[in-house]
């Protein structure tokens, strides 16, 4: 099993990142992501958010050199937060995009 699903740099769009969250429910040892540098913007961050309501085990996303905004960040901290786990997905958040002061 792995913990950490790297897909940086892939070539990934938008509609990749729906079935992937999907995905990554079947596979609960997978806790870090790592999309940086992918053609994802805020529509692909936003399916991402809404696929990971379920999931349970992803802690820390890489979206590095990608356009996602701060709204769609707030998405996906907002989700994490329904799960019972801001603090370890914001310090993760603001590790990687250093959008919080």
């Amino acid at each position: 099993m792995f913990r950490s699903l790297k897909l940086a740099r892939s070539g990934l769009t938008d509609g990749f990142f729906f079935p992937l969250a999907l995905i990554l429910q079947g596979h609960p040892s997978v806790s870090e992501l790592d999309l940086s540098g992918n053609a994802i913007s805020d529509d692909g961050c936003l399916k991402l958010a809404e696929g990971m309501k379920s999931s349970r085990s992803i802690m820390r996303i890489n979206l590095t050199s990608t356009k996602v905004g701060s709204h769609s960040i707030k998405k996906l901290i907002d989700v994490v937060a329904f799960r019972g786990r801001p603090n370890q997905y914001l310090e993760a958040i603001y590790n990687i995009l250093s959008i919080y002061p």
